[in-house]
């Protein structure tokens, strides 16, 4: 009986996992795997060695409050505005580790710093 409940519990996860990615390709919706950077401003993601400022595009209002500068992310998240930083809107973020502000590229602190950005982690 619990070699059946067992089955069963593996079998929906997977479906749902299955109806989680049809769901991110019918938005036309990425995933990313970035490092975070928590400023005063707002929340990014850097891709590429370039930020990347994210909207929360979730139903969790609290979507970003876990996440420090530096942080292993892993983001479901829409195109990217061709601006500087860019910008995006983040459906879905989890934390895969824990990070530093020393693991994010110095140029890429410099550059924000340089426009006006207060980053939290210092």
């Amino acid at each position: 009986m619990k070699k059946k409940i067992g089955i069963g519990v593996c079998i929906a996860i997977f479906l749902l996992l299955v109806i989680g990615v049809v769901w991110c390709f019918s938005k036309n919706l990425t995933i990313s795997t970035a490092r975070c950077i928590v400023t005063k401003q707002n929340c990014m993601m850097v891709l590429d060695n370039s930020p990347i400022g994210m909207s929360n595009r979730s139903w969790d209002k609290e979507h970003f409050e876990d996440l420090d500068t530096g942080d292993k992310i892993l983001v479901v998240h829409d195109g990217i505005a061709e601006s500087y930083p860019g910008q995006t809107g983040a459906y879905f973020i989890l934390r895969l580790e824990e990070g530093r502000i020393a693991d994010v590229p110095v140029q890429v602190i410099e550059a924000l710093e340089a426009l006006g950005y207060v980053i939290d982690g210092d």
